[in-house]
């Protein structure tokens, strides 16, 4: 199917120091350490946030297939740490709802070639269809158009106006997994766009690897969908009425529980948005993003209601660092209220340490910033590279486990809040990113993100490594996630992306640690294996090892 879409690095070390459980502060019987490749010291008395939404995921498609409904997918994601899923109020959908042809009537046959039926509406396949474009933007618009009049402030303030079924759907779906909706204000209604008329053509795309097939695969991008409102003013009131109707709730419908709302999706991208980049940049800023994020906030200000108080707004899910880096001071200087700043990564596994730079330039900016030193980062969508993934990593290896521990683990020492894995189900045959399979079967990146939410639990303190608080072994070949549980216990994720073992020494409260329980995973068509070991460990190469105190 084609798819577009810390340390001390000892070599001699012979402390005589008295070894303890990993459990316990209590010294046993003195007996020197080894020398290992690795030793970890830890102080358990305190620690730094260590949010768990650090293990959020991002799918399109959660309440296009139901997945609340399919049996056994809830109880399996719940290992996993799922806590915050990343959703749309529009639907950006990628080999979902696809049409036959582009809107100057030629064929996409050859692009959307064996894909399923459920990939298209209702009556449609790849020879014919009773849908078009405007059936599609109406069904994902979120205002009405009711006549050819120009939307109006008052229009806004209309409940009729506002066609919420699809957000409040996917939030409730959200829900039925235990994971908190955060949620994306991902296109312009027809009534609120500058272009009426669609215009889903090839040519729009010259600049990507597969121009008519991201114009065949991606009904969305539609001309009108992905344009400037007409209006930023009436834009950003609707946006604020959107966010306003499902909080506070709406036309008999009670309110639903979301406290974070993204603005816009990577407008750097000609998918997202149709006056292109950079050339379109003022247009996206001036014309949505800021009057949107400025109508919002005082929203927030003026309400009375603690919910609305506790909203946060942000700006970007920008395709590129880069463009965040840029975004980051100039909105400082004209003070622009932001609470988060969002952008993605598709790293191969052998760029995941740029990936955590990226993070930590970032964070760096809102740690110098005037106004935004308390803003949270967001990799609002991130995992392994998408284009050409079959040849670039296997999805059946250690490729993807290593890459998103080594990520995560090194991330959040990096400053990072939030994190979105793109993406949780493969909702087709094929689909080589999910962490479970069509049939629900994991994969081996489920059993990456079960160790890790072993670490980042509820309530639990990230704990950095006394020598080097970034988490980097020989210079980023390893890697470390430690927390202390909210039971006190410690717990220490490492990652060896070597192709050679690691020896480990673990020393807590300056005592070394004699014995723990350890989970390996270094076979990725096998589960983990647990068992008690004594230090100094042996982590195997190209593995995730887990250790946790003895039962």
């Amino acid at each position: 199917m084609r798819w577009i879409l810390v340390l001390f690095l000892c070599s001699a070390c012979s402390e005589s120091t008295s070894p303890v459980d990993m459990g316990s502060k209590e010294a046993s019987v003195d007996a020197p350490m080894v020398a290992v490749d690795w030793t970890l010291r830890f102080d358990t008395s305190a620690g730094l946030p260590l949010p768990i939404q650090l293990l959020g995921q991002y799918d399109l498609s959660g309440a296009l297939f139901a997945y609340d409904q399919q049996a056994g997918m809830i109880d399996a994601m719940k290992s996993t740490g799922f806590s915050e899923w990343r959703v749309g109020v529009g639907r950006w959908e990628v080999s979902t709802r696809v049409l036959p042809t582009l809107t100057d009537g030629s064929s996409c046959v050859a692009e959307l070639m064996g894909l399923p039926t459920e990939a298209f509406p209702p009556g449609c396949s790849t020879t014919s269809c009773s849908t078009n474009d405007l059936d599609l933007m109406a069904s994902r618009d979120w205002f009405t158009t009711v006549d050819a009049t120009p939307v109006t402030l008052a229009d806004t303030e209309d409940d009729a106006r506002y066609a919420l079924d699809y957000v409040r759907k996917v939030i409730d779906v959200s829900h039925a997994f235990g994971a908190q909706p955060f949620v994306n204000i991902d296109l312009v209604p027809r009534a609120l766009s500058s272009r009426e008329e669609p215009l889903r053509e090839a040519q729009r795309f010259s600049s990507l690897p597969s121009p008519k097939s991201v114009a065949c695969m991606s009904s969305f991008t539609n001309g009108v969908s992905n344009a400037a409102p007409a209006n930023a003013a009436v834009f950003a009131a609707a946006a604020t009425g959107l966010v306003k109707r499902v909080v506070e709730g709406s036309g008999g419908e009670p309110g639903r529980s979301v406290q974070y709302w993204e603005v816009w999706n990577e407008p750097e991208m000609p998918h997202f948005w149709h006056d292109g980049w950079p050339a379109g940049a003022d247009a996206f800023f001036s014309g949505l993003a800021i009057p949107t994020l400025m109508a919002l906030d005082s929203y927030r200000e003026e309400s009375t209601k603690a919910d609305v108080k506790a909203l946060r707004f942000g700006v970007g899910s920008f395709a590129h660092a880069a463009t965040a880096a840029e975004v980051i001071p100039s909105f400082d200087a004209a003070a622009i209220p932001v609470d988060f700043f969002s952008f993605h990564a598709y790293p191969k596994p052998e760029q995941a340490l740029e990936t955590v730079d990226e993070i930590a330039h970032l964070e760096g900016l809102l740690a110098e910033s005037t106004h935004y030193k308390q803003a949270e980062l967001v990799l609002a969508e991130w995992g392994p590279n998408l284009g050409g993934a079959h040849q670039d990593w296997d999805p059946e290896s250690m490729d993807v486990p290593l890459l998103v521990a080594r990520v995560l683990a090194l991330g959040a020492a990096a400053g990072l809040d939030r994190a979105h894995h793109t993406m949780f189900y493969d909702f087709y045959e094929g689909i080589p990113f999910g962490l479970l399979r069509h049939d629900l079967s994991p994969k081996p990146l489920y059993h990456a993100y079960a160790l890790l939410a072993r670490v980042i639990t509820p309530g639990a303190l990230r704990l950095p490594p006394l020598d080097d608080e970034s988490g980097r072994l020989e210079g980023g070949v390893g890697a470390v996630l430690a927390s202390k549980g909210a039971d006190g216990s410690l717990r220490v994720l490492l990652v060896n992306t070597a192709d050679t073992p690691r020896t480990l020494a673990l020393v807590r409260e300056g005592s070394p640690v004699e014995r723990a329980r350890i989970t390996r995973f270094d076979t990725p068509n096998e589960a983990p294996l647990s068992e008690e070991a004594s230090f100094p460990l042996a982590l195997p190469a190209r593995s995730l090892v887990l250790i946790e105190p003895v039962d």
